[in-house]
């Protein structure tokens, strides 16, 4: 798909049956979900929904599996992702570092417990050198995640400052806050993509309200071709906040939007 390609024969394309599982095999990005999806369930539904939509991976939120969680509760899950064929990529946790090693290195090592790649969040910035000493230590990466208007690191040029001269800190790239932050999501991932570690796909309305992938005011073709583009490696992960008091209609919204994101990826 380039970037030719016009928004009236993506909306058709994604009305197109095809087989998910094949697509996304032969995708060179894995596809996953953020918990947050599922915020009215525990952990176990959580697994269980995720194999549903036959998803291979998963971003935790943490309020799904608290880094306070017994050394046993923790070991359980991980057994659970592996017997549920769900790799544990990455961890959301919202805004707990600052520049303290005792306050850092437990949360680091609930990451490296549990076997997450990445802990994504809003850290501040007096805690990003620290971070950025201890992740190799721990193998674990840290993300900055765009949450939106108002939000610690809401443009590009916070997340692009914040990354400067910190190689061992990456991006998490959430289309659908960019948007609704009045930027534009296609030069955000020209700008971030090569220290994206993941992207968070979403679509929004015109008031940021979401809404099924391909349904919103984003330019997702652009949005895919700009992955492309900046030779994008992470993980795609689906955050899907509409019917967010209706599990039913929210599933029938998230297999929509992945029915969608196999159109882009083909």
């Amino acid at each position: 798909m380039t970037a030719a390609i016009t928004r009236r024969t993506f909306l058709a394309a994604t009305g197109v049956a095809a087989t998910l599982a094949r697509v996304r095999a032969a995708s060179r990005w894995p596809v996953g979900v953020e918990s947050y999806c599922f915020h009215d369930v525990g952990l176990d539904a959580t697994i269980a929904r995720t194999r549903e939509l036959r998803l291979p991976a998963i971003e935790l939120h943490d309020g799904h599996l608290p880094r306070e969680s017994p050394p046993a509760v923790l070991a359980a899950a991980k057994q659970a992702f592996a017997s549920a064929g769900i790799a544990p990529k990455g961890v959301y946790i919202h805004d707990a570092f600052t520049d303290s090693e005792a306050v850092a290195r437990p949360i680091f090592e609930y990451a490296k417990t549990v076997g997450f790649g990445y802990i994504n969040g809003g850290p501040r910035r007096e805690s990003l050198p620290l971070l950025d000493r201890l992740s190799p230590e721990y193998g674990v990466r840290i993300t900055l995640h765009n949450h939106g208007p108002k939000a610690r690191y809401e443009t590009i040029d916070d997340v692009v400052s914040a990354l400067e001269g910190r190689p061992h800190l990456g991006a998490c790239i959430d289309i659908g806050h960019f948007a609704r932050s009045k930027v534009d999501p296609v030069a955000a991932i020209r700008a971030l993509g090569r220290r994206a570690l993941a992207v968070h796909v979403k679509d929004v309305t015109a008031d940021g309200s979401n809404i099924t992938v391909g349904k919103g005011v984003i330019d997702m073709p652009g949005v895919f071709a700009a992955l492309r583009e900046t030779r994008f490696d992470g993980l795609l992960v689906l955050e899907y906040e509409g019917d967010f008091d209706d599990m039913t209609r929210r599933m029938q919204g998230m297999q929509d939007s992945l029915r969608a994101i196999e159109t882009l990826l083909a």
